[in-house]
């Protein structure tokens, strides 16, 4: 379409009592629109359509649905972080770390540090039992709720 058939379209919209004229053309779109006396002329682009996916043919197949994997539940508690922060197995890089796997921890016993602006947050045990798993690495960010013992 050229400028000159635009222009003609523009002039019968204004003649008539349309208020909006849609004319979608191969690459493109022109939508006139009239407020009273004012006509706007507006070029979209138009959008390519996704071609229609083909049909999926019957087999005779059988369709064979796998079971979800189960997972292991481990026995135990575990014991996870009450905030946000950075997880420290020792009180200092020189000592060693409060507990490792297969040490006997008692109610109340500092298993780790959790650090959380500056502040160093001792997480302990809830309960007596023995360290099955050490679920963080030193100095890993730890989210709320993560595990990170499970003791048995």
């Amino acid at each position: 379409m050229d400028f000159k058939q635009v222009k003609e379209l523009i002039e019968m919209v204004d003649r008539s009592s349309l208020t909006e004229l849609h004319v979608s053309m191969e690459n493109a779109c022109i939508v006139l629109s009239k407020n009273a006396s004012v006509a706007a002329v507006t070029a979209e682009p138009v959008q390519e359509r996704a071609p229609a996916a083909k049909p999926i043919a019957a087999t005779d197949e059988p369709i064979t649905i796998l079971p979800e994997p189960k997972q292991e539940v481990k026995a135990g508690v575990l014991v996870a972080s009450p905030i946000v922060g950075t997880y420290y197995a020792s009180a200092s890089p020189e000592v060693p770390a409060f507990v490792k796997v297969g040490d006997a921890v008692k109610a109340g016993q500092v298993l780790c540090i959790v650090e959380a602006m500056k502040v160093m947050n001792e997480i302990t045990a809830k309960q007596d039992g023995t360290v099955a798993e050490v679920l963080a690495e030193n100095e890993q960010m730890v989210e709320f709720n993560q595990p990170l013992f499970r003791i048995v």
